[in-house]
């Protein structure tokens, strides 16, 4: 996993780890976001789930499609529970609250960033803990250069018994 990094990447001749999270680029627990190693080297995540803005009648928020059921609840103490981009760049977000259904994502007053943002629009959540989010669903969309290059299945997906 991206954790054991933090150990087998300081040692000089380690090519390989074990995969898990580490294909997402998040690191320890509740990073989600992206991390620096102790070897200096930057991870950036790549997951996100792509979600709509359904709401933005209000001048310091927004209100998309993708609540708790597509993202989860993310990891414990992680502030916000996820990240916001809009057209590949990072928001600065106030907060982000999850229901069931949808995300509410504050601003501060008079942002120009939410100025930017309408109904219709497509922001992409990157979620404070990758195992959660990708077990809400049937398959990852891997996209590169704005394409869709692959399909990965979730296979281990309903499997707890």
């Amino acid at each position: 996993s991206t954790a054991t990094y933090m150990v087998t990447g300081t040692y000089p001749g380690i090519t390989e780890i074990q995969p898990g999270s580490f294909v997402f680029g998040v690191g320890p627990e509740g990073s989600g976001y992206g991390w620096r190693s102790p070897n200096g080297v930057f991870f950036k995540s790549c997951l996100s789930v792509l979600t709509q803005v359904v709401g933005d009648n209000f001048p310091d928020r927004v209100v998309t499609d993708a609540g708790s059921k597509a993202l989860s609840e993310g990891h414990r103490g992680a502030d916000p529970v996820a990240k916001v981009r809009f057209e590949g760049e990072p928001l600065e977000v106030k907060e982000v609250r999850l229901s069931e259904e949808h995300a509410i994502i504050g601003f501060e007053e008079g942002s120009p960033q939410r100025s930017r943002i309408r109904w219709g629009d497509k922001l992409e959540l990157v979620p404070s803990h990758c195992c959660t989010a990708v077990n809400q669903h049937d398959e990852v969309v891997v996209v590169k250069g704005g394409r869709v290059c692959a399909v990965w299945p979730v296979t281990a997906r309903g499997k707890y018994r």
